[in-house]
């Protein structure tokens, strides 16, 4: 089958059949779908454990697709999560000495990370939000806590704690939802109610 690039609605469009067959995208290579004869689909990722042709080849199950699968949230949005799931998986293969990185790809990839901010890409992501609740949280925890998301995306390059605390001292500034507050243990980031801000508690 000719290879088709793999968005929620394709994906939905593709029904069972006598035997499984197998669709692989045109976007991104080693991502595929594999559609079985029962109905079922699921998602998978082809990629070579070491150098030239002759090394293995794997092609683990990423996940099934469907209601609130994690396949189905890759499909919905499509490259973002694709492109992340495909890095994650190749920083694992180099981390198991399986691969070298080419030198051009090594310099490509020091330029983009050169280029974007991970501290303000983790404010879009809804990094406070899913750490900083009702009770605040202090700057240096909320910092070890962006170091803790960015290992897990295998981002290496992570900004210092200054720099941190200065994007986010940015961000409060202009975002209405979050007050920077000094305690007695230091200073702590707060989700901003009516009362702080009238009150300017502290």
């Amino acid at each position: 089958m000719d290879k088709v690039k793999l968005t929620k609605r394709v994906v939905e469009g593709f029904e069972a059949r006598d035997k499984t067959y197998t669709v692989r995208d045109a976007e991104l290579p080693g991502f595929s779908l594999r559609v079985y004869s029962g109905g079922r689909h699921a998602f998978f990722f082809r990629y070579r454990t070491g150098g030239g042709r002759g090394a293995p080849i794997r092609e683990p199950r990423i996940g099934d697709f469907g209601p609130l699968t994690v396949a189905a949230r890759i499909v919905e949005h499509e490259g973002d999560l694709i492109v992340s799931l495909a890095i994650q998986a190749a920083a694992d293969v180099v981390a198991r000495g399986h691969y070298t990185i080419p030198l051009q790809c090594q310099i490509a990839t020091a330029q983009w990370f050169k280029d974007v901010d991970p501290v303000s890409e983790w404010f879009e992501d809804g990094g406070i939000e899913r750490h900083v609740k009702n009770a605040g949280l202090l700057l240096r925890e909320l910092y070890l806590r962006f170091r803790e998301d960015m290992g897990t995306l295998g981002i290496h390059h992570i900004p210092g704690e200054s720099r941190f605390k200065q994007r986010l001292r940015e961000r409060v500034d202009t975002d209405p939802q979050w007050e920077i507050l000094r305690r007695n243990n230091g200073e702590m980031v707060f989700p901003c109610t009516l009362v702080s801000k009238v009150t300017n508690f502290s």
